[in-house]
């Protein structure tokens, strides 16, 4: 319900807790409490839905508090492209992380679900980021993000930056085939380090 939500983010505000101590600090915990039961069946299909959808409404309010700074959603020239790993279809994390982005002032483009590799590398290719931070939810996901360095070794010649999380890398899960790509980067230092090299 999102006016339920609404009326939890605008108390936890009131309070004195930022969008972000609610999104990171209450709400992803317990996504990641969801998934585990969920994973587990200790909890049905539809209680996880009913939860994300919550968890969904609650990002949504978070976005509309940073309206004035919409123009670096969706940018055509971004620092970062954020994108969820082919066929990956869990996508809040990475919400959470392009709002992240929007409150630091960075210029940010963000797919959600996954798209195939080729789609990533038009994008890579249209858009020129610095970084691509790609989202991955489970294990086998970093099948597809191997496809995707081994793509774009052979076919992007530009410098770029990968970066992986959500909650396959949260968990400690790896990749059985070795990745350039950075695990689980500090989203603080690594925006502070491109806007440096910018």
């Amino acid at each position: 319900n999102v006016a339920v939500a609404e009326s939890l983010l605008e108390e936890g505000l009131r309070l004195g807790f930022n969008s972000f101590e609610i999104l990171f600090d209450v709400v992803q915990p317990i996504l990641d409490r969801i998934g585990q039961l969920w994973s587990t069946s200790c909890i049905t299909v539809a209680e996880e839905h009913q939860f994300t959808a919550f968890a969904q409404a609650i990002l949504d309010a978070a976005f509309s508090c940073w309206k004035k700074d919409a123009n670096l959603l969706q940018s055509q020239r971004p620092l970062i492209l954020l994108v969820a790993a082919e066929a990956n279809y869990h996508y809040l994390g990475l919400r959470m992380a392009e709002l992240w982005l929007l409150s630091c002032g960075v210029p940010n483009f963000c797919v959600f679900p996954g798209i195939p590799n080729d789609e990533v590398l038009q994008l890579l290719e249209h858009l020129q980021p610095k970084v691509l931070g790609i989202s991955v939810a489970q294990p086998e996901q970093f099948l597809a993000v191997h496809a995707l360095e081994t793509m774009l070794s052979d076919r992007y010649p530009r410098p770029l930056r990968m970066v992986l999380g959500g909650y396959a890398v949260r968990t400690g899960q790896r990749s059985a085939k070795p990745l350039r790509s950075e695990y689980n980067p500090d989203l603080t230092s690594l925006v502070e380090r491109q806007r440096k090299a910018a």
